[in-house]
């Protein structure tokens, strides 16, 4: 139950049809701003799932936090997620808690299914060449729809969430991509897309994690091409 928590205070907003919440903690510098995407597989989560964890970067960082709850599975696949992050970060450079206003620092991030998210949203910014965040910060990152890491299978023992045989990793992702293929849909399985051009990226994993191979050859690629990492 701590982990529900609020530090501050959640507004929902509507953008532009994608239900979003605001968090603001203290004295927040709304100049800063923050989306943040949600994990669960493109299945599962949304606005309250993380209201906790979006409240307490919102008091860690000072900054406001904009939490999106993008379309699902089974009834939107991918692009569908793309589509309302993409649509949804625009909105948040112009607009913050308060109303319309510029923003002067924009990040992006999210855990699994949402770290992912959180590449190809800055890739797709990038080939509409519309606006970058300042900084995008993937968390235990589904970046792989091919589930070809070597830490999917060397870290299947221990990884508490998504260890095991794979199947339901493989299962999620044959229904996000909706009968396309992973290595041709950069968007929807980042890690075999471009990195070129992308803004500064954190990236935290951790050991245990069947997604830490995810993470690893992501930073790894866009190092190569020319990203801070």
């Amino acid at each position: 139950p701590d982990t529900m928590k609020r530090a501050g205070q959640m507004t929902n907003v509507m953008v532009e049809g994608v239900p979003c919440a605001w968090h603001t903690a203290g004295k927040t510098d709304n100049g800063r701003r923050l989306m943040y995407l949600h994990g669960g597989g493109y299945m599962a989560g949304g606005l309250y799932s993380h209201s906790g964890l979006c409240s307490r970067l919102a008091k860690a960082t000072g900054g406001a936090v904009l939490a999106v709850d993008y379309r699902l599975i089974p009834e939107n696949g991918f692009p569908a997620p793309v589509e309302d992050a993409v649509k949804v970060f625009k909105w948040m450079t112009r607009n913050g808690p308060n109303g319309p206003s510029a923003a002067r620092r924009t990040f992006i991030s999210g855990d699994s299914a949402g770290g992912g998210l959180t590449l190809a949203t800055c890739m797709a910014l990038r080939d509409q060449s519309g606006p970058l965040p300042t900084a995008a910060i993937p968390i235990s990152a589904w970046t792989d729809m091919t589930s070809s890491g070597a830490s999917m299978k060397t870290r299947a023992k221990i990884d508490p969430i998504a260890g095991g045989d794979g199947e339901a990793v493989k299962q999620l992702a044959a229904m996000y991509l909706n009968g396309r293929k992973a290595e041709e849909t950069p968007l929807a399985s980042p890690y075999h897309g471009n990195f070129r051009g992308l803004p500064p990226l954190k990236f935290y994993v951790g050991d245990a994690e069947t997604l830490l191979d995810d993470s690893r050859r992501c930073h790894n690629k866009a190092k190569a091409a020319g990203v801070k990492s």
